[in-house]
């Protein structure tokens, strides 16, 4: 079990190490992995540190995680596992913005969050709030079952007032006493993303 305020705090903590990494307010960032505490802290340390996720499928083959990290911009890629990695090397060369790769299995997050203790809270607070309702909050990719994939812009206050309404459209749900919630389909999908935001709003505790 994670209590709120930990998981606020391993959130500064890593978005400290992505700024302590050299990433700005803005930047695009690649991220491909399973349905796991670790993609939801990765999610909201993005956010924190005021940068742009861009979520790939972990089934995505080479080519499309190729496209979308091109497409999209991206300049790193946070990775979970060997396969993902291996994956993403196998057209490293196709992507001349990419300048950071992070791997999970490799223990990449507990060295950011070792590397970012030099950053201060201001700075963290200072991006959270750059952004405004109209800003990205992150670039979501159709399946490509009807040609290329296209990213989905997805705002700040997508989230927010989605959210928001849902909150009081399911109240009787989510304010239900010991109310919870396993999240299994993939958070690379819009649908999950939403769940897992909509519970840290409505402090409604999550499993993966």
């Amino acid at each position: 079990d994670i209590t709120a305020a930990q998981f606020h705090e391993r959130v500064i903590a890593l978005a400290k190490g992505l700024v302590a990494a050299g990433i700005e307010p803005g930047d695009k960032v690649g991220f491909i992995a399973r349905t796991t505490y670790d993609w939801t802290l990765v999610d909201f340390a993005l956010l924190f540190a005021g940068a742009v996720m861009v979520p790939i499928y972990e089934t995505s083959s080479s080519s499309q995680i190729a496209w979308n990290l091109a497409d999209s911009g991206a300049v790193a890629c946070i990775v979970e596992s060997e396969d993902h990695a291996a994956r993403l090397e196998e057209v490293r060369g196709d992507l001349p913005l990419i300048r950071s790769v992070w791997a999970m299995h490799a223990g990449d997050l507990d060295r950011m969050v070792s590397e970012g203790t030099g950053v201060e809270d201001d700075e963290i607070e200072r991006r959270r709030n750059l952004a405004n309702g109209d800003d990205i909050a992150t670039l979501i990719y159709t399946s490509g079952s009807t040609g290329r994939p296209k990213g989905c812009v997805l705002t700040h206050s997508n989230f927010v007032e989605l959210s928001r309404n849902c909150f009081v459209a399911l109240n009787d749900v989510l304010t239900t006493p010991g109310a919870s919630t396993l999240l299994f389909i993939t958070t690379a999908h819009v649908f999950a993303r939403f769940i897992s935001i909509l519970n840290v709003h409505a402090g409604v505790k999550t499993g993966h």
